[in-house]
């Protein structure tokens, strides 16, 4: 044989030998997984989950992006994800106060309240509303429904307790997130929220696709548009929570959108309240 055969024979070895490596080690990798699982069932349990966490890290990190949590008012513990397929409840509370008492509740409610609801299991969103010179507005949305009745107790519990004096009026309401829509910036928290309180009139049709496939849109072309929630309550009421980068650009919006919605779902509307101010603080996970 020639030298310059022999060469390419070796070369030929050599180069077959190679491409077999990947797959004597996929094999040696799986012998060993099997090994481990016979051995120690816990340690391999432990392997898995973080080979999991390091596939689906890329995903993770684009929901960061989507929802963050880099602001000081918007970090949270890590909690449980939903099932999948399983509805967020929500919780409102819209309270009217003793004129003068606002500003001191919320601070109040800021340094005690706000990191004891940032410990509750399931919180997936919390946001206070200040609607007025003697109002606000408070949503929390929970991974399940028991989550949010407990909330409510919660909630309601502690204002009872700790600025109860202060209160007039406080409304509760519990009830399954229907539609949410979001562009949540990494860099900066909505500055201004439309809570609108709607009373349906009786046999009323559920407009749910209709406004997910028309309306919805619509709303992702507005500028500031960052947040859209709708909750179907326990008593029939639909809550409707719209959040803005500006008072000025929410406003826009609201004109801009206003010709669709007189005429796709104000003729079902039987009375509607509406609550609007600018956004306290906000808790996204």
């Amino acid at each position: 044989m020639t030298d310059k055969a022999t060469d390419a024979a070796q070369s030929e070895k050599t180069t077959g030998w190679r491409s077999r490596i990947p797959k004597l080690a996929l094999l040696a990798a799986a012998a060993g997984g099997v090994y481990l699982y016979v051995r120690d069932p816990e340690r391999w349990k432990s392997r898995l989950s973080q080979a999991r966490d390091r596939t689906t890290g890329t995903a993770r990190d684009l929901s960061r992006r989507i929802i963050p949590a880099d602001d000081a008012e918007t970090r949270s513990n890590p909690g449980s994800a939903p099932q999948a397929g399983a509805p967020m409840h929500a919780r409102v509370g819209i309270y009217q106060v003793k004129p003068g008492t606002l500003d001191a509740s919320l601070a109040k409610a800021r340094a005690e309240l706000l990191p004891k609801t940032r410990e509750q299991h399931g919180l997936r969103r919390y946001t206070v509303v200040t609607t007025g010179p003697d109002s606000f507005v408070s949503l929390s949305g929970w991974e399940t429904r028991a989550q949010a009745e407990k909330a409510a107790e919660t909630l309601s519990g502690w204002v009872k307790e700790n600025v109860g004096e202060t209160v007039i009026s406080a409304e509760n309401q519990i009830g399954e997130v229907i539609l949410e829509r979001g562009h949540f910036s990494p860099d900066k928290l909505p500055k201004y929220g439309m809570v609108r309180v709607q009373t349906l009139k009786p046999d009323s049709p559920d407009l749910s696709a209709k406004v997910r496939a028309e309306f919805l849109p619509q709303m992702d072309r507005q500028p500031g548009f960052n947040a859209y929630v709708a909750i179907r309550t326990d008593d029939g009421k639909v809550i409707t929570y719209g959040s803005y980068d500006s008072k000025e650009e929410a406003e826009r919006a609201a004109a801009s959108l206003r010709p669709w919605a007189d005429e796709h779902i104000a003729p079902h509307v039987e009375h509607m309240d509406m609550h609007a101010g600018a956004v306290a603080w906000a808790v996204r996970r």
